[in-house]
């Protein structure tokens, strides 16, 4: 996966343990993200509401 794209972390999110993963995709207005990530040894993705997800490293 790209290094260059956002951390986050994901926390609360229904049906999945917490876990820290790259921004793949967002766009202003909608409830959803795509989150990449590593499971297992392999690349997965996953469509999460937003406010389960938290910038790492977004020192506001």
């Amino acid at each position: 996966m790209e290094e260059n794209l956002p951390r986050v972390k994901v926390s609360g999110a229904p049906g999945y343990a917490d876990f820290e993963g790259l921004l793949l995709w967002a766009h202003d207005g909608f409830p959803k993200v795509v989150v990449g990530f590593e499971w297992e040894g392999k690349q997965e993705m996953a469509v999460i509401d937003r406010e389960f997800i938290t910038l790492i490293g977004d020192d506001e």
